[in-house]
């Protein structure tokens, strides 16, 4: 590939080098205007030269960070799951396209970045309310935008990413918010007669997740074993509810249940027989454990929102219905069950972020380990002496 330069009137070097021939045999040149002088201009030529021919030339372009993301996010709508992208959309819209989206695509700097985080911690709330986003929050908006910018350079739209020179706040350790297992039965006692008791039940006595609950079909369910085979979860989007498949291994999994849960389940199937015919309903192709009373799925939302209605009332710790899994979870370890069994049974990826996340309820054990280890030692000194 071939290359000249020459100075132009106001000063300037006028960098020119040949792109070859297109399709239908017309010449392409490329020309960049470069401010210096002449070695450093010739230099500038050799560069872009070899980032061309290596492929890693991207066209100088004016498009803004706005213009881009809403292009991106037409882009990945069909690539990723739906309540992701709804996620990506709100991120984008409510977030980052009014705080970088007047900038240029190919030169937000790292420094902007980082400029805008520290004040989004400060003051970035949208909800009316003083303070700022968490930073959780802030990491969740940067995974999007480091995502944005990394397809931006697949792409050739610019030719780096901005984003990975950013520090990121660090992580908040949270505990999960766990009833004791006397505000559990107290909880239990005051569901019993509410449609959605088997679905609280369900989810106190197995640490499912709320999504994996709503997804359960008889067929999933060995009344005779005990035992529930986990391979979906439902989930709800702007479109509506969608059933999506589990994708990790440790997410697929079979889970024992209580008797407690095996009779609660007896129960809700007659009665579900008994509205199918009383209401002279199709049986629902799917076949669903935990159904509205007309046989359709029911809202994870909703579920939520009935348990939060229902927590309220009492005396008791106040948590989300996502808490019961946390209780279950608390419960096992505080019984000195083992973290690996537990963390089987819940899904969690590995042992290590079951211990990571719980080890604050786990019996500390340091005391009778200090005794055992002492007592050993001193036994066998003893029987040394006496040799």
């Amino acid at each position: 590939m071939k290359g000249s330069v020459t100075k132009t009137g106001d000063g300037r070097w006028r960098l020119v080098f040949d792109l070859g021939r297109d399709v239908s045999g017309k010449r392409q040149q490329k020309v960049v205007r470069f401010r210096g002088n002449k070695k450093d201009a010739e230099r500038k030529m050799r560069d872009l030269i070899n980032e061309y021919q290596s492929e890693g030339y991207v066209e100088p372009s004016k498009v803004t960070v706005g213009v881009y993301l809403t292009e991106w996010l037409g882009i990945v709508k069909d690539l990723v799951a739906p309540k992701t992208w709804q996620e990506y959309e709100v991120i984008c819209r409510v977030h980052l396209i009014p705080n970088f989206g007047s900038q240029c695509l190919q030169k937000l700097q790292p420094m902007d970045i980082q400029s805008t985080y520290g004040q989004l911690l400060k003051d970035g709330r949208q909800d009316g309310k003083k303070g700022g986003l968490s930073p959780k929050t802030i990491r969740n908006h940067h995974g999007v935008l480091s995502k944005a910018y990394s397809d931006a350079v697949k792409w050739r739209k610019t030719s780096w990413n901005p984003t990975e020179a950013v520090e990121l706040p660090k992580r908040e350790e949270t505990v999960p918010e766990a009833l004791t297992k006397e505000e559990l039965v107290i909880l239990l006692s005051a569901a019993k007669d509410r449609a959605l008791y088997p679905t609280y039940l369900m989810a106190a006595t197995t640490g499912m997740r709320r999504g994996e609950i709503l997804a359960l079909r008889w067929s999933d369910i060995d009344m005779e074993a005990g035992s529930v085979q986990l391979t979906r979860s439902l989930e709800e989007t702007r479109e509506g509810l969608r059933i999506k498949d589990l994708k990790t291994r440790g997410s697929k999994r079979n889970v024992k249940i209580p008797s407690v849960m095996i009779s609660e389940l007896a129960k809700v199937r007659a009665k579900q027989s008994e509205m199918i015919l009383a209401l002279n309903l199709d049986r629902n192709g799917e076949d669903m454990v935990f159904t509205n009373f007309d046989g359709t799925m029911r809202k994870p939302s909703l579920v939520s929102a009935e348990f939060s209605k229902l927590i309220k009332k009492l005396d008791i710790t106040q948590t989300s219905f996502h808490g019961l899994r946390h209780s279950h979870i608390s419960h096992l370890l505080a019984d000195g069950q083992p973290v690996k069994t537990v963390s089987v049974r819940v899904g969690h990826a590995n042992a290590a972020m079951t211990l990571n996340r719980y080890a604050h309820v786990m019996p500390d054990s340091q005391e009778q380990l200090a005794d055992d280890y002492g007592n050993e030692l001193e036994r066998l000194m003893e029987q040394s002496e006496n040799r």
